[in-house]
C-alpha cells in the first residue's frame, strides 16, 4: 500500500543519486568554518591595499597631493573607514 517493501525501479535510483549528488559537492564550500572566511577576507584587503599602496609610492620620489588624495581613495574602497583614513592622511600630511 504505501511501497515501503517494494523494489525500486533503476529510474528510482537515479533520481535518488541526482538529489543526493548536489548536497554532497554542497558540503566541501560549507566546511570552511567562520574563522578560515574571516582570515580569506582579511587576506584579500590586506593584499588589496598593500598592492594598491606599492602602484602608487614606488617610484616617485615625492609624495605630492595627487598621491595622497590616491592614498585616501585607497583606504577608503579597502573599507578602512572615514575617521581612519583622515587621521592616516593628516599623518602623511604632517610628516611631508
Amino acid at each position: 500500500m504505501f511501497g515501503f517493501k517494494k523494489d525500486k525501479s533503476p529510474q528510482t535510483e537515479q533520481a535518488q543519486a541526482m538529489t543526493s549528488a548536489p548536497e554532497q559537492s554542497a558540503e566541501p564550500g560549507q566546511k570552511q568554518g567562520f574563522f578560515a572566511r574571516l582570515k580569506q577576507g582579511l587576506s584579500r584587503t590586506r593584499h588589496g591595499i598593500t598592492d594598491g599602496l606599492a602602484d602608487l609610492v614606488l617610484g616617485k620620489k615625492a609624495i605630492d597631493d595627487d598621491v595622497l588624495d590616491e592614498i585616501e581613495t585607497l583606504l577608503l574602497t579597502s573599507d578602512v573607514g572615514v575617521e581612519a583614513t583622515q587621521q592616516i592622511v593628516a599623518d602623511l600630511t604632517g610628516r611631508i
